[in-house]
């Protein structure tokens, strides 16, 4: 065991409702996957990245470089708890945990990211962060529950394990309503725009 996190970025999906593929969004002169790639947090010495993708592979993994590791689920239309589990099996490094990163989140700060990391004291908690109550992303799985996470259905969601685990769970407070970003409409892509043009967010 190091003292190493992984991070599972969740790229795979169809962006059905969204109606464009979701990781190549623009926001600024960089798309989704681009905000989260240039990250500081991604480059850290201590953190073993891996990008899921599936629905139109080709031209999400032209953005991605190493050190990120690119994993392929075959199986992405059966649910999200597929490409959690393909990134689980991927991971190059034994790892204390493991964050859950959708691409549709795409503006945490390095800060935000940190505070999770060093929230995670044991290999057998759940971090959440939270902003005003609220429950956010990206959670960072202690590597306790990786072998229960490699059994649940491939739809099943995280909070079924959250529910199953509630005396381990952690939440962490956080000074940024970033983690709160789902972007699944126009709408909802409207919103983060807005949000990214209101707060001048550049370098984060």
């Amino acid at each position: 065991m190091t003292d190493s996190i992984g991070i599972i970025l969740l790229a795979a999906g169809l962006s059905s409702r969204m109606g464009a593929l979701k990781p190549l969004l623009q926001l600024g002169d960089k798309t989704f996957l681009q905000h989260i790639l240039s990250n500081p947090f991604m480059s850290r010495d201590d953190v073993a990245g891996v990008a899921v993708v599936g629905h139109e592979q080709d031209q999400v993994r032209r953005f991605i470089l190493p050190p990120i590791q690119i994993v392929v689920n075959p199986d992405y239309r059966l649910g999200r708890m597929s490409s959690i589990q393909c990134g689980l099996r991927a991971l190059a490094v034994s790892v204390r945990g493991a964050m859950i990163w959708p691409v549709d989140c795409p503006l945490i700060p390095h800060r935000v990211l940190v505070s999770i990391m060093n929230a995670l004291e044991r290999t057998d908690r759940i971090i959440i962060p939270s902003f005003q109550f609220r429950r956010g992303h990206p959670p960072l799985i202690g590597s306790a529950f990786f072998s229960e996470i490699g059994q649940m259905k491939p739809d099943e969601p995280l909070r079924d394990l959250y529910r199953s685990h509630a005396d381990a769970l952690i939440h962490v407070t956080v000074d940024s309503e970033t983690i709160l970003h789902n972007v699944n409409t126009p709408e909802d892509y409207e919103r983060i725009c807005a949000y990214f043009v209101e707060n001048r967010c550049g370098d984060i």
